[in-house]
């Protein structure tokens, strides 16, 4: 993850950073809005995602939640505010609009792979890279139900 991290930029790494910490799935994350993240209670509100096009619902109603916003998240997302404060979405494309999907970001995250050496997946599959790192921690006291 560190060699995928060091080789991304812009908006690429922002996603991977993002799905790192949180597991959040990549419709969701260029749904994300501003007003989606407390800084103060340290969490991100997820009701929402983007599907051609178009923000709706998310997968399922038990995939509404609160996501903990971890140390390291937090410096990244203050980061990303400073560069993106003036719009409303966290992640905006090339044009400065919302994402119409994830597609293009899973293109490039697959391109970065090849560049780096590393074998061709989805940039969804990030998500269990999160919950199997939180899971290696449960003998630390990480609650399963909260990876879950």
């Amino acid at each position: 993850m560190l060699k995928i991290l060091n080789n991304s930029t812009g908006n690429l790494y922002y996603v991977i950073f993002i799905i790192i910490y949180t597991g959040i799935r990549p419709g969701e994350i260029i749904s994300l809005t501003w007003n989606d993240i407390d800084f103060q209670k340290k969490r991100i509100a997820v009701d929402k995602t983007t599907f051609q096009g178009k923000v709706g619902d998310v997968k399922t109603q038990l995939s509404v939640r609160y996501i903990d916003i971890l140390p390291p998240l937090e410096i990244k997302l203050k980061e990303l505010k400073e560069i993106s404060s003036s719009y409303n979405y966290l992640l905006l494309n090339q044009s400065k609009k919302p994402f119409y999907s994830h597609d293009v970001l899973n293109l490039r995250f697959k391109k970065l792979l090849k560049q780096i050496g590393i074998k061709e997946r989805n940039i969804y599959n990030i998500r269990y890279t999160f919950a199997s790192h939180m899971i290696s921690n449960i003998e630390k006291g990480v609650d399963i139900l909260w990876v879950k």
